[in-house]
C-alpha cells in the first residue's frame, strides 16, 4: 500500500519505498552498476588506519571500556575511547552509531552539530571499517570531508570514503585537498591500498597509462613491494592504448632506470594496441637490430609481438566472432543467448549475394565446426558461397573470460568483427578489450558504457540510461508534466528502470509523487503471498483508500458517496513493462479511467513497440 509521507522519514536516503507514497523532494539514488568483488578485508578488528593514531578518539575522551564490559552499556564518550583502541572490540559500530545519532538529534544548534560530527564520524568509520554497510560508510565520510577539509583527520576519512564507493562499485572521486602531502599523511598500508583501487578503477576504464601512473607512486613510496609494483606497471602498460599519452608518462619520470629502459618495447607495443601494425613492424626490426633487445625476456617479447602483429595482419574479411554467454549460470541469460545465436543463424542462413539470388532457398541447413566453433550456410557445390563464417565463442557472463575470448577471436580466429555479448559487466571488458585490439565489436548489452573516446565499439541498440533521459526530457520539455506515477513490474528490470525514470525526473526538475510494484503476468506468486491488485494501486495512487474520519463520513452518505473524490495529483504514469508486458498494459490502460485520471498522460518503455498492444 501507499503510506503517508511521514511514515518515510526513517527510509534510506535516496532510494524510493516500494509501494509508498512518497515526498515530491525525495528522489532515488541509481543502483550500482557494476558487480564488483572487493578486495580481502582486514582480519575482523583490525583496521587499515590503525598505525596512523589519527582516527582515534581525542585524549580527553575517557577511558576504553574494561575487558568484558558490556558496550551497550557505555556512553558516547567511552565507545568513541573503545574506537580509539589499536583493536577495536568486535560489535562496537552498532552502539556507536546509535549513541552517535541520539547525540545528534540532541544537538540543539548547528555549531554543537558539526562540533560533535568533527569528533565523532572519523571514529565511527573505524568501528565500521570491517563491518558496516558501504553505503554508510559512504554517508558519513562524504559529511565529514565536505565539512572539514582543514581537519587533521581528512586524509584518513577521505581513505574511507574511496573504500566505500570502490566497495559499491561506484565512481571513485577526486578532491582538490587531497593533495600529494594528504597522501603522504596516510600510514603505509593505507595509502598502498588506496593506489591500488585508483589503479584498479583506471583499468577498468581502459586508462593503463593512468593505472600504471597510481602504481608507479606505490613503487616509488613502498621499497618493501618494489619489484611487484615493478611488474604490476609494466604490464599495465601492455594494454596502453594511447601513444601520447604513453610518452607523456614516460617523460615524467627520466630517472626511472628500468622504465625507460623498456621505452621501446612499450612504444612498440601501443602501436600494435592502437591497430597501427605497419608502424609496429616496423618498430620491431628496429628493435630486433638493437643490442637492448637481448636477453631471454625481451626476445620472447619480440617474438610473441611479431607473432600477433601477422596474425592481426591475416584477418578474414568473411569471419565474424560471436561472443555470447552460453554457460551462463543463469537459465534466462542462458535461453537469451541461445536466442540471440538463432537469429544470427536465421540471418546467415537467408542472406544471398546480389549475384545469386536464386539460390536464397538452395541452403537449409548450417555446416558446424565445434572447434572453434564455426558455423557457415551450407549450399550447393554450384552455388556462390556465402561471404560470412560465425564463429562462436563462450563469454560465460564473466568479465575475465569475455575479455581472454575477444584475444583469441581476434589472434587465432582472425575475425574482421565481433558481436556481443549481452550482460553488462562481461560486455564493458570486451568492449574494452576490443579497443585496446582494434577490433570492431557490436554491443548487443542495455546498459554497456561505451569506452572513453572509444573507435571500436558500437550498441546494437540505446541503453536504458539514454532511453529513460530522452523520456523525461519529452515529458517536461515538450508534455510539460512535472509530477509523475511510476507503476513498474515487481522484477529486476522494473527496479531499475524505476531508479533510472526517479533519478533522470528529478534532475529535469520533476518529482516522483507515487510508486508502486505490481505482478507481471504469469509470474509465480509465493503461497501464502498476496500482491497488490491494480484496482488497489490506482486507489492507493489517487488516495481514494485513505482514512475516513466519522465526520468525513457524514459528509459522504448526505452527498450519497460512499468514497471520496479522488485526487489526482500526478500529470503522467510511468509504466516500463518487460519483453512479455503486452498483456499487461492491456489490462492496465483501462484503469487511469476508473479514478478520473483519464487526461494523465501514458509514459512507457521499448517494449511498448508491440503491435498487440492498442492504448487510447
Amino acid at each position: 500500500m501507499i503510506l503517508h509521507p511521514s511514515v518515510l522519514a526513517p527510509a534510506l536516503p535516496g532510494r524510493p519505498p516500494r509501494g509508498r507514497r512518497l515526498p515530491c523532494a525525495l528522489l532515488c539514488g541509481v543502483a550500482a552498476l557494476l558487480f564488483l568483488t572487493a578486495p580481502p578485508l582486514p582480519a575482523r578488528g583490525q583496521s587499515l588506519l590503525s598505525d596512523s593514531g589519527l582516527l582515534q578518539a581525542p585524549a580527553a575522551v575517557p577511558g576504553a571500556p574494561a575487558p568484558g564490559e558490556s558496550l551497550a552499556a557505555l556512553d558516547l564518550d567511552g565507545l568513541l575511547a573503545a574506537a580509539g583502541q589499536d583493536r577495536p572490540p568486535a560489535g562496537l559500530y552498532a552502539p556507536l552509531k546509535a549513541r552517535f545519532e541520539d547525540a545528534l538529534k540532541a544537538a540543539t544548534d548547528k555549531a554543537g552539530r558539526a562540533a560533535l560530527e568533527r569528533r565523532a564520524i572519523p571514529p565511527l568509520l573505524r568501528a565500521g571499517e570491517t563491518g558496516a554497510p558501504p553505503a554508510e560508510q559512504e554517508r558519513w565520510a562524504r559529511e565529514f570531508v565536505d565539512q572539514f577539509p582543514d581537519d587533521e583527520r581528512f586524509p584518513q576519512v577521505f581513505f574511507q570514503l574511496t573504500l566505500a564507493l570502490y566497495r559499491q562499485a561506484k565512481p571513485l572521486e577526486e578532491s582538490f585537498f587531497f593533495d600529494a602531502p594528504a597522501l603522504a599523511a596516510l600510514p603505509q598500508a593505507a595509502r598502498s591500498r588506496y593506489l591500488s583501487i585508483q589503479a584498479e578503477s583506471a583499468q577498468r576504464r581502459g586508462d593503463a597509462v593512468k593505472a600504471a601512473e597510481f602504481l608507479l607512486q606505490d613503487w616509488q613510496a613502498a621499497p618493501e613491494q618494489r619489484e611487484s609494483r615493478k611488474r604490476e606497471v609494466l604490464e599495465a602498460l601492455d594494454f596502453a592504448a594511447d601513444p601520447a599519452g604513453l610518452a607523456a608518462f614516460l617523460n615524467r619520470y627520466p630517472a626511472v632506470a628500468w622504465l625507460q629502459e623498456a621505452r621501446p618495447f612499450l612504444e612498440a607495443r601501443v602501436l600494435i594496441n592502437t591497430g597501427r601494425l605497419g608502424e609496429a613492424l616496423l618498430a620491431l626490426e628496429a628493435l630486433e637490430r638493437d643490442e637492448r633487445a637481448r636477453g631471454p625476456a625481451r626476445q620472447k617479447f619480440l617474438l610473441e609481438a611479431r607473432t600477433e602483429v601477422n596474425a592481426r595482419l591475416r584477418v578474414r574479411p568473411d569471419r565474424i566472432g560471436v561472443l555470447l554467454p552460453l554457460g551462463s549460470s543463469s537459465v534466462a541469460l542462458r535461453d537469451l543467448a541461445q536466442e540471440t545465436l538463432d537469429g544470427l543463424r536465421m540471418a546467415l542462413q537467408t542472406y544471398a549475394p546480389p549475384d545469386a539470388p536464386e539460390d536464397r532457398a538452395a541452403g537449409d541447413g548450417l555446416e558446424f565446426d565445434p572447434d572453434p566453433g564455426v558455423e557457415r550456410p551450407a549450399r550447393p557445390a554450384a552455388a556462390a558461397r556465402l561471404p560470412f563464417e560465425l564463429v562462436i565463442r563462450d563469454s560465460a557472463n564473466n568479465p575475465r573470460q569475455a575479455a581472454q575470448m575477444v584475444d583469441a577471436l581476434v589472434k587465432d580466429d582472425h575475425v574482421m568483427a565481433i558481436i556481443g555479448p549481452l550482460a553488462r559487466t562481461e560486455s564493458e571488458a570486451a568492449a574494452t578489450r576490443a579497443e585496446q585490439l582494434g577490433v570492431p565489436l557490436i554491443s548487443l548489452s542495455l546498459t554497456l558504457d561505451l569506452p572513453p573516446n572509444g573507435q571500436f565499439t558500437f550498441r546494437n541498440s540505446r541503453s536504458q540510461e539514454d532511453e529513460v533521459r530522452d523520456l523525461v526530457w519529452y515529458a517536461v520539455d515538450y508534455l510539460n508534466t512535472r509530477r509523475f506515477a511510476i507503476l513498474y513490474p515487481d522484477t529486476a528490470y522494473g527496479q531499475r528502470m524505476l531508479e533510472l525514470f526517479w533519478e533522470e525526473a528529478g534532475r529535469k526538475g520533476g518529482a516522483v509523487v507515487a510508486a508502486a510494484p505490481f505482478i507481471p503476468s504469469g509470474t509465480r506468486v509465493e503461497p501464502g503471498k498476496k500482491p497488490a491488485g491494480l484496482k488497489d494501486i490506482f486507489d492507493a495512487f489517487t488516495g481514494l483508500d485513505r482514512p475516513v474520519t466519522a465526520e468525513d463520513r457524514q459528509l459522504l452518505e448526505k452527498v450519497g458517496d460512499s468514497h471520496p473524490d479522488p485526487v489526482v495529483d500526478f500529470d503522467a504514469i510511468y509504466i516500463p513493462v518487460g519483453p512479455e508486458g503486452s498483456q499487461d498494459l492491456r489490462l492496465i490502460a483501462p484503469y487511469p479511467v476508473t479514478v478520473d485520471a483519464e487526461h494523465v498522460q501514458l509514459l512507457g518503455n521499448r517494449y511498448w513497440n508491440d503491435d498487440s498492444v492498442l492504448v487510447v
